[in-house]
């Protein structure tokens, strides 16, 4: 299982999600344009 912050560069936005959760599924947090949003969750 890992975590990680990415940067969508299409959108110019944010995403967080925590990998490899069930299996081979990610669990997808949001999206945001500010990534300090997600410091809390992760």
């Amino acid at each position: 299982m890992y975590r990680r912050i990415i940067r969508r560069h299409q959108h110019g936005r944010w995403l967080a999600k925590i990998g490899k959760v069930t299996g081979n599924k990610d669990l997808y947090l949001g999206h945001s344009t500010n990534v300090q949003k997600f410091d809390d969750i992760l």
